[in-house]
């Protein structure tokens, strides 16, 4: 349920015009031929998508882009780093084979034209398993086939194992490693979830929540895997195209820690669109023994702790839900009370877990 965000049409497009001519060198006669706010944009960043055309040396060229800007006002995270994403998403392209954007450029605070940074990637045309309405209730991946919606499933932890082989040191990816929170690893992601576990509640006092971090904080298993994650690993991160994936979407989260870890994320934010809404799974979708298996399978090492990691991550995955009902309720696009707050389903999640 996104709030609107409201933009001077004109300005934008000067503004963009000028800052993709300084980008792109050599280019005379740049030309926004589209400009799209899309009517409503997320809370984690705003998105313009537009069309441009210039003469290069070769002749009239065209391209097609996004822009991610960083939200003003309220966040649903407290850091929020969109040239560190675009410097991650610029590694990836350029020095992998997994499907993400090429960007185009970013802009920090003090050089942004649009008042925020910003980054601009490469568009990619094909569907994306809807959150609204969720995509087990109605949609293409809905309407497609059992066999269909298995490769769907299947594609994407073939992207998400993919990652976890990459180097990501020797890929220059260094700078993920938060290393003021401990070494990498299981132990610096709960010190890291500690500050916006803090930041969320506010002060507040959720008995759930609050008996579910003394839990995890208790019992940390020892595990020194460290690979790339993704972060933010779920199905509505992901671009399709013939029921395969073409774009990894969405790096805001991402850092390092086992990939087990990142699997528990993507099989608790499918229980949150299933069981969390009330909602029968796909048909074509694996029980979650056998996503294990099949993660297992591409990575060649059998998974671990994968009960403490499902907890981690379903109390992860509140966070910014209940983050983001707060600041619903405060721009009164939702009702302190209402039934279709987007924590509620975590909750449900979360709950099932913690009486395992």
């Amino acid at each position: 349920m996104p709030v609107p965000i409201t933009r001077d049409a004109d300005a934008t497009r000067g503004e963009l015009t000028k800052w993709l001519a300084q980008t792109l060198l050599d280019v005379d006669d740049v030309e926004l031929t589209r400009l799209d706010f899309g009517g409503a944009n997320g809370y984690s960043n705003e998105t313009i998508i537009f069309d441009a055309s210039w003469r290069a040396a070769s002749g009239v060229e065209r391209g097609e882009f996004v822009a991610r800007v960083k939200p003003t006002g309220y966040s649903i995270f407290p850091d929020y780093d969109l040239v560190m994403q675009a410097r991650v998403m610029d590694i990836l392209s350029r020095h992998t084979d997994s499907p993400v954007p090429g960007v185009i450029g970013a802009a920090d605070e003090g050089e942004s034209p649009l008042g925020q940074p910003f980054f601009v990637m490469e568009r990619v045309s094909g569907l994306i398993p809807a959150d609204h309405p969720p995509y087990p209730l109605k949609g293409w991946l809905h309407d497609a086939t059992p066999a269909q919606q298995a490769k769907v499933f299947d594609g994407g932890l073939v992207e998400m194992a993919r990652l976890h082989t990459l180097d990501w040191r020797a890929l220059g990816l260094d700078f993920l490693d938060r290393t003021e929170f401990g070494p990498a690893g299981i132990e610096q992601q709960i010190a890291m979830t500690g500050p916006l576990f803090e930041w969320v509640l506010d002060g507040r006092t959720m008995p759930l929540l609050d008996d579910a971090w003394a839990w995890l904080r208790a019992n940390v298993p020892d595990d020194p895997r460290v690979v790339l994650n993704w972060g933010d690993s779920r199905l509505g991160n992901l671009m399709y195209r013939d029921f395969e994936p073409v774009a990894i979407l969405d790096w805001e989260m991402v850092t390092v820690g086992p990939g087990d870890l990142e699997l528990a994320w993507w099989l608790v934010f499918h229980h949150y669109y299933t069981y969390g809404r009330n909602l029968p799974d796909l048909p074509g979708f694996p029980s979650d023994a056998a996503a294990i298996e099949r993660y297992e399978e591409l990575r060649g090492e059998p998974v671990r702790h994968f009960d403490y990691y499902l907890k981690l991550q379903a109390l992860r995955a509140v966070l910014p839900l209940l983050r983001l009902r707060d600041m619903m309720v405060e721009r009164g696009v939702l009702d302190p009370a209402s039934d279709k707050a987007p924590d509620l389903g975590g909750y449900v999640v979360l709950e099932r877990l913690m009486q395992r």
